[in-house]
């Protein structure tokens, strides 16, 4: 299929999970992200910046670093003071910053020193909303995908079937299975391959994929120069095709949701701006909210 802009890589961010060496100068780039945000990142100074709004200065690109990775380890570790391994969980938010949090190896996050400005301080995003989205490979020669381990473990217990849909953004809707491994691990142990067919794909992609809560994810799908594909409606026995591809499809006009325990405890209703920029119509300004029942 042919290939649409990469401007469609804004709808919705990922995150990556690093493995932290204090003893390294050197971190590690998820692969996909250097692909698609080489052009603005590289050679530029970027700031990593954890909740309370300390900023790392790094820098990306450089001839003498290894592919996929990036200098600042040495400046982490001493900061932060670091001597033992620790998991830099990393999500780009534009304009060269980064979102930045660190757990141990048990997964408990750090608690983070006082910034020496602290109105310079950046909103928080909640951990369920931070690890939302991600990128999976899609293999040609495999029929389960294994899901990313740290939305494995925030929202893996958050899950009452083993049930799911994928939504492309033209509203084909993909019937899966996930189903639970050893520990908190999830994979998609069923519909791949007919989900393979259905696009016709021949050869390795990416999926990057953003869980809106009810057992949805938004599915969107890229090829390894990290072009999407173009997307298309057509009525198969393995996929419902009920919606229509343009600018006033009902999918992005009602999308139901239940309240999740993580929604509850978060001080806001879960429609951050990844959602509104895969689910919400362009220029509309105003939308209804109502219940189960139909009231408003």
């Amino acid at each position: 299929m042919a290939s649409s802009s990469r401007k469609a890589m804004m709808y919705c961010q990922p995150f990556w999970v690093s493995i932290f060496n204090p003893t390294k100068e050197y971190i590690q780039f998820d692969p996909a992200f250097v692909v698609y945000w080489s052009k603005e990142v590289r050679h530029n100074l970027n700031y990593l910046v954890d909740p309370r709004g300390n900023k790392i200065v790094i820098r990306i690109g450089q001839t003498s670093v290894p592919e996929n990775f990036f200098c600042g380890g040495y400046e982490i570790a001493s900061f932060y003071k670091f001597k033992e391994n620790y998991f830099l969980a990393v999500k780009y938010l534009g304009n060269r910053v980064f979102d930045l949090r660190i757990f141990d190896i048990d997964m408990t996050e750090i608690q983070y020193p006082a910034p020496k400005n602290p109105t310079d301080v950046h909103p928080e995003i909640p951990l369920p909303r931070f690890f939302n989205c991600f990128n999976v490979k899609l293999s040609i020669q495999q029929e389960s995908i294994t899901l990313a381990d740290a939305f494995s473990r925030f929202w893996g217990p958050t899950f009452a079937s083993d049930n799911f849909e994928m939504i492309d953004p033209v509203g084909n809707i993909h019937q899966i299975i996930i189903s639970r491994g050893f520990l908190h691990m999830r994979f998609i142990t069923k519909g791949i391959p007919q989900f393979i067919k259905y696009y016709d794909i021949k050869n390795d992609h990416v999926l990057r994929l953003t869980y809106m809560g009810d057992n949805k994810f938004i599915v969107r799908i890229f090829d390894l120069a990290g072009d999407e594909i173009t997307y298309i409606t057509k009525s198969t026995d393995e996929c419902s095709t009920t919606m229509e591809s343009n600018d006033e499809n009902p999918f992005y006009f009602s999308t139901e949701k239940t309240l999740s325990e993580n929604d509850i405890r978060s001080s806001s209703l879960y429609l951050d701006a990844q959602f509104a920029d895969v689910a919400l119509v362009k220029n509309q300004k105003i939308y209804n909210l109502s219940n189960e029942n139909g009231d408003l």
